[in-house]
């Protein structure tokens, strides 16, 4: 990150070192419920721990939250389960999720697709 102040001063540069650790984005398409699934509760299992989100995106003036979830999953290497309350009612729930990759997952539908960052 570069930081300069107005009418001068000294010119920074910071950068992150933060370590790696595992993740899962998820995006959900809703068939029967509204097309981004927001309002969707969204848990899964590791190990004997179980995370629970909901799909809301913030939207202000002037900005807007992509309509996805994030879980931080530090070094775990696979999610046990992930199970989508959809705002329509229906339940699904997947097995055996690699981790460090961004899932679009459809309701009514067993398959998930990932999503490849451009360039990639």
């Amino acid at each position: 990150m570069l930081v300069r102040q107005t009418g001068g001063g000294p010119l920074l540069l910071y950068e992150n070192h933060f370590p790696q650790k595992n993740y899962l984005k998820v995006s959900l398409r809703g068939k029967e419920s509204n097309s981004l699934g927001i309002g969707a509760q969204i848990s899964l299992r590791i190990g004997d721990r179980v995370l629970h989100r909901q799909l809301y995106p913030v939207n202000s003036f002037r900005s807007q939250s992509p309509a996805l979830v994030h879980f931080g999953l530090e070094q775990v290497e696979a999610v046990d389960w992930l199970k989508i309350r959809w705002p329509s009612g229906k339940v699904q729930e997947f097995d055996n999720i690699e981790v460090n990759r961004h899932l679009s997952l459809t309701e009514g539908s067993d398959a998930s697709e990932v999503i490849h960052p451009p360039g990639s």
